[in-house]
């Protein structure tokens, strides 16, 4: 099942109406791996959907969210809830100078869940690990001033 099959049914799940405007966030979602906010979403979409509203953007990333399909990361610097499509087991690092949110995956965290079901019989549904600090750019940026 492609991505795009799998939100719509999703959608379906949580009842809520397929529309061209939830379509087009699930679309954005799929294509972009910025770690958005829900306004992002909302400025990009109302591009070519200029009807849509703030609150289905926020509706329908909440039930992406509780269905799993994508992941809430949370607040960060502009306070605003950020939102990831990778669902699978992965580092995020946060830039605390520019805001900027990498992903790194790394086979030893699916390990890690794995051990914690043969050690506590625990089923690990999901996880968030965030590392916060200086990203390359802002340390170049930063070596570049004190030169």
């Amino acid at each position: 099942m492609d991505v795009i099959t799998e939100i719509r049914s999703t959608l379906r799940k949580a009842n809520l109406r397929i529309t061209p405007q939830r379509v087009a966030i699930c679309e954005y979602l799929t294509h972009n791996n910025n770690h958005p906010t829900a306004l992002m979403i909302y400025d990009q979409v109302k591009v070519s959907h200029p009807n849509i509203s703030l609150m289905t953007v926020y509706n329908t990333l909440n039930a992406l969210n509780q269905q799993g399909v994508i992941s809430e990361i949370g607040k960060f610097r502009d306070e605003h809830k950020r939102f990831d499509n990778i669902t699978d087991p992965h580092l995020h690092l946060m830039c605390v100078q520019c805001g900027k949110i990498e992903d790194l995956q790394l086979n030893l965290l699916q390990r890690v869940e794995e051990q914690v079901f043969v050690d506590t019989g625990f089923i690990v549904d999901r996880s968030k690990l965030i590392y916060y600090g200086v990203c390359k750019s802002c340390q170049e940026k930063n070596q570049n001033e004190i030169e």
